[in-house]
């Protein structure tokens, strides 16, 4: 038995609701939750996704998470201008520079937008 894979949104919302709730207690509102009409809301609202199992799963074995391509291209693209802006590269700016170039130009001709991206 492996660890789960969640959505960053389920991720987030897991450790969120852990900021308040031990596991037992998570477990517990979840199964009610399941049963009524009282959901998860707010920055916990993506655990409405997941099954009684997955959850139990996820708080006691643990989980990975699993990113959208988007998120994916983002977390680069963030980290490429970090590169950027970052002093001792300066030798390096302009193929950072060209790289920050490459994914919005590469996303604007497929059409695709992401946010902090190319879509602000």
């Amino acid at each position: 038995m492996g660890k789960v894979k969640l959505t960053s949104g389920q991720a987030n919302a897991l450790k969120y609701v852990l900021e308040s709730y031990y596991a037992s207690e998570i477990v517990i509102k979840h199964a009610r939750f399941s049963s009524d009409e009282d959901k998860w809301i707010g920055k916990a609202e993506s655990l409405n996704e997941l099954t009684m199992d997955f959850l139990i799963k996820a708080l006691y074995i643990g989980y990975e998470v699993e990113y959208t391509p988007e998120e994916l291209v983002k977390q680069y693209y963030d980290a490429v201008k970090e590169f950027w802006k970052d002093e001792k590269f300066y030798d390096q700016k302009e193929k950072y520079w060209g790289e920050i170039r490459g994914i919005e130009h590469t996303l604007k001709f497929l059409g695709i937008e992401i946010e902090g991206v190319n879509k602000k």
